[in-house]
């Protein structure tokens, strides 16, 4: 069996015979699946994405997310608009992931003496929001930074501060090009460059694309972007396009990994970076992490388990 052909059976095994609702998993976390046109859903919808690629396990993102009042800034995106806005005329405006001094730690903001605004910032606000997780004072920083470029200072997103009015925005730009949807989804990934914490590209905002937009995830929310540009490989899917021998280690990258999963799948790529994040990550079915279980694989998956290539080598 070749590698696509191996792709074929992760894919049929792992995504096709195990159906995923996003609207399902959506509406469990506080959100309104149905109504994702409104601003106030799909800054929720967002923040919920960052939050969760943060790397808090769901059920904790859960059972705290749901339960913050709607005062707060993590639900309203006009009130953290307002604080943000207030800070245009101070030094960490120019980016709040690098030029903010203050962070936080057991509990305790460090270096606050320094803060630009003297103390009172919306990251504050934010970190004791988010206080739960573990990354709390660098997905604040990262909030306020996207919330200042997608809603504040970008031409369309300003209008309602909505994620929907920018990606409308961009498919008018490109809407008498050739290859639109290609341009169209490159140049909203480079809307989020450059912000500490994402990275290139941002794995947070092609993950929360990718589900929004993806027949994976029965949402077709943004069906007219270029999928293929947005596979949210993490660590699981890196460490399996190694082991399954699809990459070697020395190539292993996130501009590899993606031309791979489109040359192994090229009808829908995204199959086979879920397929992968599914069969390695805890929350889903914990069979081939850092000490893979091979015997469970065997049981549960044998189609996998008979051709898979880490076994043969």
């Amino acid at each position: 069996m070749d590698e696509k052909e191996f792709a074929a059976v992760l894919v049929n095994e792992l995504v096709d015979n195990i159906p995923v609702d996003s609207r399902l998993f959506l509406s469990e976390n506080g959100l309104d699946p149905d109504n994702l046109d409104d601003a106030d859903e799909i800054w929720k919808t967002f923040v919920r994405y960052n939050v969760d690629g943060g790397g808090i396990k769901s059920s904790i993102v859960y059972k705290y997310w749901i339960s913050l009042p709607e005062s707060s800034m993590l639900f309203n995106r006009k009130e953290l608009i307002s604080e943000v806005s207030k800070l245009k005329d101070l030094e960490c405006y120019k980016n709040f992931s690098t030029e903010c001094p203050v962070t936080f730690k057991a509990g305790s903001f460090i270096d606050s003496e320094k803060c630009h605004g003297n103390g009172d910032c919306p990251f504050m606000t934010l970190t004791k929001e988010l206080k739960w997780h573990k990354a709390h004072y660098r997905m604040a920083k990262i909030l306020l930074e996207t919330s200042k470029r997608l809603l504040i200072e970008n031409e369309d997103g300003s209008k309602n501060g909505n994620l929907n009015d920018i990606v409308s925005g961009l498919f008018l730009k490109y809407k008498d090009c050739d290859h639109k949807s290609e341009l169209t989804t490159a140049e909203l990934l480079t809307l989020f460059e450059d912000i500490k914490g994402y990275g290139n590209p941002p794995k947070v905002i092609t993950w929360m694309l990718s589900e929004m937009s993806s027949p994976v995830h029965n949402l077709n929310h943004w069906e007219m972007l270029d999928y293929h540009q947005l596979n949210p490989v993490d660590t699981h899917v890196n460490r399996l396009m190694e082991r399954f021998g699809f990459l070697e280690k020395n190539e292993i990258n996130s501009a590899n990994i993606n031309l791979k999963l489109n040359e192994l799948y090229p009808d829908e790529p995204r199959k086979v970076d879920f397929a992968l994040y599914r069969l390695g990550a805890e929350m889903e079915q914990n069979i081939c992490g850092k000490e893979p279980k091979c015997d469970l694989c065997k049981e549960k998956f044998p189609k996998i388990f008979n051709n898979c290539p880490f076994l043969k080598h």
